[in-house]
């Protein structure tokens, strides 16, 4: 399946959604039984995650005029 740059797919009934960038990073969540579901198939979300925190970590330190408020609210539901 082809993607253009921003994206979004999810389920009709909004049980699960994924949000695709163009700074090449993805969001994915949804019900707990399907997120749990993603990362028992998923094995480098951790690895992933850890990724994205340090590109938006490198982007803040470069870009200090952007506002990245929105990366820390994400990253404490990923971390709760």
């Amino acid at each position: 399946m082809p993607f253009v740059l921003e994206n979004a797919i999810y389920s009709k009934t909004g049980k699960w959604g994924v949000i695709i960038s163009h700074t090449e990073h993805a969001l994915i969540g949804g019900e707990k039984s399907f997120v749990e579901k993603y990362l028992s198939l998923y094995h480098d979300a951790v690895k992933d995650v850890n990724n994205f925190k340090e590109y938006y970590k490198e982007a803040e330190e470069k870009h200090p005029e952007f506002n990245f408020d929105w990366v820390t609210e994400i990253l404490e539901m990923i971390d709760n």
